[in-house]
């Protein structure tokens, strides 16, 4: 987009670095910790060889955030409590790409390296989250049916629906192909979310 940007876009030149911030109260509310990306003072919910990253849509009450309309990133490893819904998809991605590539060999949603764009804070009470084909959306809820979508399962849905889309090719419409492409999302995101959780 052509709003100005607070700092530089992440680039190769920085480094993996730990990010941690409290996650969604509704996976927890806890402290996760992401191998996200430092440079320039900056710290990123980007990573360039495990190929996901979060950016920053600007939505609602978060157009004005430090990043809005940007990648995500602030001046601290810690981010704290600035952010649960970012922290919440870093965690989410970083786990779906691990899941994927430990499990089933396969490189990102296309399975040739792709770089996976989490874009999160999408409109306003926006209840939905969906993939286009190039990259993930999510909405933050109307805060009365639904809150932030940008949780392990939705984003693994998401996901899926990009393997599906350059695996097997189930054309999304209401028949039993759309019916299939739905099925196999909702089950990748329960495997996905079963891969993350401890076991028992």
């Amino acid at each position: 987009n052509d709003v100005p940007r607070a700092v530089a876009p992440p680039t190769g030149a920085g480094l993996p670095t730990a990010v941690t911030g409290s996650v969604l109260t509704g996976e927890g509310g806890g402290v996760a910790s992401v191998t996200g990306w430092s440079q320039s003072g900056n710290y990123y919910l980007w990573h360039s060889t495990n190929r996901w990253y979060v950016f920053n849509a600007g939505g609602g009450s978060h157009s004005s955030d430090p990043d809005a309309f940007d990648y995500a990133w602030r001046p601290s490893a810690d981010w704290g409590t600035s952010d649960r819904g970012a922290m919440s998809t870093a965690a989410g991605f970083q786990g779906i790409q691990a899941y994927y590539r430990t499990v089933h060999g396969r490189n990102s949603f296309d399975g040739a390296g792709a770089m996976a764009r989490a874009n999160i804070h999408f409109s306003s009470y926006y209840v939905n989250a969906y993939y286009n084909g190039v990259d993930f959306t999510f909405g933050d809820g109307d805060g009365i049916t639904a809150s932030e979508l940008c949780v392990l399962d939705v984003a693994a849905h998401e996901f899926q629906h990009g393997v599906t889309d350059y695996s097997a090719g189930l054309i999304y419409d209401y028949t039993e192909s759309g019916a299939l492409n739905e099925s196999f999302s909702d089950i990748f995101g329960a495997l996905c979310e079963f891969h993350a959780q401890p076991d028992g």
